[in-house]
């Protein structure tokens, strides 16, 4: 027979653990599975990617589902024990156990203790992030080289500001900040002058415009530089990276967003336009 999927293997792990006496380290839950599955040592030993045998694959996927359906948990590393829940059940219904998970997958809050579990699943769908990689990364590589020509321009537009004398020492100095850190001197250094130039409400508008327009691209730079591409699912929603709320309540939170190859090319539009508008307006806002 073929090593089950991991949603096979729900019923075959929980039977092991039950006739283990509730408590078993990972090699002899694998071992005891095998038992009652029959499998011979060729289906034992098939090896999946990454060098692991498909059957540790598949059943490191089935305890993490069975263990955010609340059946099992980690007594110690390695080591898992049936839940009172776990106890009471001899089987399950395969579907629901992946429904339930699903429901938790969605959900933009989650207790942190099982957050380690729940960010496992992103990484289910082993060929899937094969295509990602190829719909993807050439677009990705492109939008951040954009982005690096953005930040280099920008660096010289806020440089120019202190004149020549200073223009090389002002160079250095905004290179080491944060991009957002230059924004924020961008517009502090350039909103006194042009709110004494010629048409200084439109000028302060086009500078707050840039401004925006700036916090904008660096968010999604921010995006797409931290999302767990892993999690891409088939609409182009990927979970990005994930915050701890540090008032100490104990939840994560997180947020999925929409990234296609159409939103990234927009955004790549973006940046070449930006880097025209800062430009044009260095050059037309400061009129006295």
């Amino acid at each position: 027979m073929l090593v089950p999927t991991y949603d096979n293997l729900f019923n075959p792990l929980l039977k092991s653990l039950h006739e283990l006496g509730g408590t078993g380290s990972n090699s002899a839950t694998e071992k005891k599975v095998a038992q009652i599955l029959n499998l011979t040592e060729k289906e034992i030993n098939e090896i999946h990617k990454g060098g692991r045998t498909k059957l540790n694959y598949n059943i490191a996927w089935a305890r993490t589902y069975l263990k955010l359906y609340g059946l099992i948990q980690n007594s110690a590393r390695g080591v898992w024990v049936l839940t009172s829940k776990g106890e009471r059940t001899k089987t399950v219904n395969k579907e629901e156990v992946k429904k339930h998970v699903r429901k938790l997958n969605r959900r933009s809050e989650l207790p942190e203790k099982d957050l380690e579990t729940l960010e496992q699943l992103d990484y289910f769908e082993d060929d899937y992030i094969d295509k990602v990689f190829d719909k993807y990364s050439q677009l990705i590589g492109w939008f951040l080289i954009e982005f690096s020509r953005l930040e280099h321009d920008f660096n010289l537009v806020i440089a120019e500001f202190f004149g020549d004398d200073y223009h090389e020492i002002g160079y250095i100095v905004i290179k080491k900040l944060s991009f957002l850190n230059k924004i924020e001197l961008f517009y502090d250094l350039y909103l006194g002058p042009v709110s004494f130039s010629k048409k200084n409400k439109q000028n302060q508008e086009r500078l707050l415009d840039i401004k925006n327009r700036l916090n904008s691209i660096n968010t999604f730079r921010n995006r797409v530089v931290h999302a767990n591409w892993s999690s891409l699912n088939k609409d182009g929603f990927v979970r990005t990276k994930i915050i701890t709320d540090s008032q100490g309540d104990g939840v994560i939170k997180f947020e999925r967003i929409k990234i296609t190859p159409k939103i990234i090319k927009k955004n790549i539009a973006e940046i070449n336009k930006l880097i025209d508008d800062i430009e044009t307006f260095k050059e037309t806002a400061l009129q006295f």
